[in-house]
This record gives structure tokens, C-alpha cells and sequence, in this order.
């Protein structure tokens, strides 16, 4: 059996639906909808379930963040010094 994370999201009956991220540290945890770290989060991307009370679709789309990030390269056989 493997692990996972539950993000619980209310449908607009009110009946709660989870969904399950193998996305961050897959540590068993449940996130309410508003506070989900940005790995979980990811696990569920364009995700889809069906509201048990209500029949309704609920659907999870997360807006991926963008970072920026400092690329650094060596030179192949060299020790970084300039000297």
C-alpha cells in the first residue's frame, strides 16, 4: 500500500470531497483547500470527483507558481578559481 496526502475541498452543497496528492511527502496528512502546501497541491492538478450528495463535478486546478533561479556552470576540469 502506498502513501498519500487528502485535500478536502467543499463542494457547493457543502458535503466535503477529497482528493488524494502523491505529490510532497505523501505523509498521510489532510489539507483543507485553503491551506495546502504547493507540492500537495500539485498532486491534484486538474484533478476530478463527484460530489457524493449532490452529483456535482468538483474539479481542483492549481495555478502553478513561477520562480526565478540562479543558474551557475563550471568549466569542466577546472576548480572554479580564476587564478
Amino acid at each position: 500500500m502506498s502513501c498519500f496526502d487528502t485535500v478536502r475541498v467543499r463542494c457547493i452543497c457543502g458535503t466535503d470531497v477529497d482528493f488524494q496528492s502523491k505529490g510532497g511527502a505523501c505523509d498521510l496528512k489532510v489539507y483543507p483547500a485553503h491551506k495546502v502546501p504547493v507540492g500537495v497541491a500539485a498532486g491534484c492538478d486538474a484533478d476530478s470527483a463527484t460530489c457524493p450528495t449532490c452529483g456535482g463535478i468538483v474539479s481542483i486546478n492549481v495555478a502553478q507558481p513561477t520562480v526565478a533561479m540562479e543558474v551557475t556552470v563550471d568549466a569542466p576540469g577546472g576548480d572554479g578559481d580564476d587564478d
